[in-house]
């Protein structure tokens, strides 16, 4: 089982991905942590120790305060200055964003793994969580 931070500012969707996993649709999940946006993900992570970190990570790209571009930017720099981070993976950006441009501008990530759009049934969902961590 793998611990997984959940970056959305929606509290709805966290509590879809809680009851999945109570429900055991998503076997593979240890702890969920959840933060409603970058920034706070980013204070969150910094005071983690380095054994607690979360082993996997899926960001929302349209959030208030620091959206999901906006964190992968900073996390990307964080993971060349500390190695800790750079052993968070998997790391998947979950979204209701279809726009082509948010796609094309995740691709700057090479440590992103997937780009899932939210709209997808929950069974398929949890799926999908299960099969990355």
């Amino acid at each position: 089982m793998k611990d997984a931070l959940f970056i959305d500012d929606e509290t709805d969707f966290i509590y879809i991905i809680e009851r999945l996993q109570k429900a055991g649709k998503i076997p593979n999940l240890g702890k969920l942590y959840s933060a409603p946006n970058g920034r706070a993900a980013l204070e969150f992570l910094k005071q983690q120790p380095v054994t607690d970190l979360p082993n996997a990570m899926f960001i929302d790209i349209n959030m208030p305060v620091m959206n999901g571009h906006e964190f992968l930017a900073e996390f990307s720099r964080l993971r060349q200055e500390t190695k800790a981070f750079a052993e968070i993976l998997p790391i998947a950006v979950l979204t209701t964003s279809s726009s082509p441009l948010d796609r094309e501008k995740i691709k700057a990530y090479d440590f992103v793994q997937k780009y899932l759009i939210k709209d997808v049934e929950l069974t398929a969902l949890a799926e999908t969580i299960n099969e990355l961590l």
